[in-house]
């Protein structure tokens, strides 16, 4: 599988990432599978903040699933999910990092 790995564009629409991991999963003739990490403890974040994430990522299973993408939300400190499954995928997509706290996820 190609896995892309979802965290500041979470949208299915205007997601070059995605695009890119889309092209590449068709390219390979591989499944693509779109994770995002819930990360309770974000530094900054509150309840609305989730509230608000959560619903926009139903919307983004919602289209996933419509095009036949496999979409999971795993609980846990990125990158360690993460991690745990590009072992297995021939190919890693990542958006990009915006905050300094993403960035040093990426670092790892």
């Amino acid at each position: 599988y190609v896995l892309y790995w979802m965290s500041a564009a979470q949208r299915t629409r205007e997601n070059h990432a995605l695009q890119h991991a889309i092209s590449i999963s068709n390219h390979m003739q591989k499944p693509l599978w779109v994770i995002f990490c819930l990360f309770e403890k974000y530094p900054e974040a509150n309840e609305r903040h989730f509230t608000f994430m959560v619903e926009g990522l139903r919307e983004v299973s919602l289209n996933l699933q419509r095009q036949g993408i496999k979409f999971t939300v795993v609980k846990g400190r990125p990158p360690d999910p993460i991690l745990l499954l590009q072992d297995k995928s021939c190919c890693t997509v990542l958006d990009c990092g915006y905050t300094r706290t993403v960035r040093g996820w990426r670092k790892e």
